[in-house]
């Protein structure tokens, strides 16, 4: 869309500029060009080109086109200003007007200054900006861009604080914590499912969902049990202030126990296959040597004593070679078997 306006608005330069001259036409020729390279994707150059056809004849359509080369360059302040120019210079014709107004329209929001949503728990806390106080706990305003430091202040709990850079046009929403003055730390348990019990060092203090529950600001072994589970231990240390929260994902302990139960017949299938396939090439190398055997009967010695051994070396391979090849198509048969088996799940 962007594009198709600055097509719009390059045409209408060509006759605007067309008065006698030289820079006239200095500056109809930097129009031409400031359009290709903004239809090319250069913005810097053909912000540099609009800029110098400006100088020369200064025309409402190029100051659209200047402000539309630096709303891509992320200028914004400086687009605002010269479609700005545009839309309140009298010799504007109602498209030029248009497209300015259109530019306006598109920037003027991104410009507004950010705003702060502030929450608490609990609420009714003092928001302080940069120093500054502005209310309590929920609140939310305008703010100055930039980086911004947001305080929390609330009789009874530890001071919260957090900074957040502020863009213009940005809302942002910043949610504190507030932990008690009397407690070291926080500490939220929760197990999926619900209802598994939760022991400190041993001590039960409660089941899932455990949520806010105060501490003394040390290391823990944190125990989740519940009946028809397999029972967590972790190990944790919680600072002071601190705020910790931990989720498990309990496992069935018959589902373990079955899952256990039912591996075995793969993995001896597993077992079957790789000694029939290990066996077959024992065959396998007995069928070579006495497919070797014979090929030295056949060439070094023509006798008719060893034309029975020569017999016998034959027979031997043949059998030798359909067993390891009996063994090779069972033994992968039964790995294959094994493998399915163990990942059918």
């Amino acid at each position: 869309m962007l594009r198709l306006c600055c097509i719009i608005i390059a045409l209408m330069t060509i006759p605007s500029l067309s008065q006698a001259g030289g820079d006239s036409q200095r500056a109809r020729t930097l129009g031409k060009s400031g359009f290709s390279l903004y239809k090319a994707g250069d913005y810097t150059g053909a912000l540099a080109q609009f800029k110098e056809a400006n100088a020369l004849r200064p025309n409402p359509t190029l100051d659209v086109n200047i402000g539309k080369c630096h709303e891509q360059l992320g200028q914004l302040q400086e687009a605002l200003l010269h479609c700005k120019i545009a839309l309140n210079a009298h010799s504007a014709p109602p498209p030029v007007r248009e497209a300015a107004r259109q530019c306006i329209d598109r920037i003027q929001p991104k410009l507004t200054r950010p705003r702060l949503k502030v929450e608490s728990t609990p609420d009714g806390g003092t928001v302080r900006i940069d120093g500054q106080e502005v209310g309590k706990t929920p609140w939310s305003g305008e703010v100055s861009a930039g980086r911004r430091q947001i305080d929390i202040d609330l009789s009874g709990y530890r001071p919260f604080s957090r900074s957040k850079v502020a863009a213009l046009g940005q809302t942002y929403r910043v949610v504190g914590s507030l932990i008690p003055s009397s407690v070291g730390a926080l500490l939220t348990v929760t197990s999926v499912p619900d209802g598994a019990t939760v022991s400190l060092d041993g001590s039960f203090v409660g089941a899932t969902p455990l949520r806010r529950h105060p501490v003394e600001a040390r290391s823990y072994n944190i125990e989740i049990a519940k009946e028809g589970f397999v029972s967590q231990v972790v190990s944790t240390g919680l600072a002071d202030g601190s705020h910790l929260e931990r989720t498990f994902i309990l496992v069935n302990a018959k589902s373990e126990k079955d899952a256990y139960r039912q591996s075995w017949p793969g993995w001896t299938l597993v077992g079957i296959g790789v000694a029939a396939a290990t066996l077959g090439t024992y065959f396998g190398v007995r069928a070579l040597l006495d497919r070797s055997e014979a090929q030295d009967l056949a060439i070094t010695n023509g006798s008719r004593e060893d034309k029975p051994k020569y017999d016998r070396a034959l027979e031997d391979m043949h059998q030798n070679q359909l067993t390891a090849d009996l063994l090779f198509v069972s033994g992968g048969l039964t790995l294959t078997g094994g493998i399915l088996a163990l990942t059918w799940d």
